[in-house]
């Protein structure tokens, strides 16, 4: 078990089932300031969404003592990614084939290189 410091105002609840949670570290929230966030995982895209609860959800310390209360927590549910946008990002630099692709990676490389020796 792993003890996390926090301050009991700086957090939230996140409901992630046994799949997720071993593969937390490919999760990623994501999002545009107009959008609503969304987690994605290497598989798969959820929509996050608060849930109220009647229940009352207690955080408890090592102690044993009540440190915070809770109404509410996150859920997941499944949706499928925007690909509407991504055609928008993809119409803006269409592929030209493997000459031009190449010659492009080329030139990157020159760039990061002449970048590095500015330093």
């Amino acid at each position: 078990m792993q003890s996390l410091a926090f301050t009991l105002d700086s957090f939230e609840l996140l409901e992630l089932d046994s799949h997720l949670c071993a593969d937390i570290h490919s999760l990623v929230f994501k999002g545009l300031e107009k959008d609503s966030a969304v987690l994605t995982s290497h598989q798969q895209t959820f929509q996050i969404r608060r849930v109220y609860t009647s229940n009352t959800l207690l955080i408890v310390s090592d102690q044993g003592q009540v440190s915070k209360s809770l109404d509410s927590y996150y859920e997941l549910c499944p949706v499928r990614p925007k690909v509407d946008r991504m055609k928008q990002w993809l119409e803006k630099v269409p592929y030209c084939g493997p000459i031009e692709e190449t010659r492009m990676m080329v030139l990157n490389v020159i760039f990061m290189i002449q970048f590095r020796n500015l330093a």
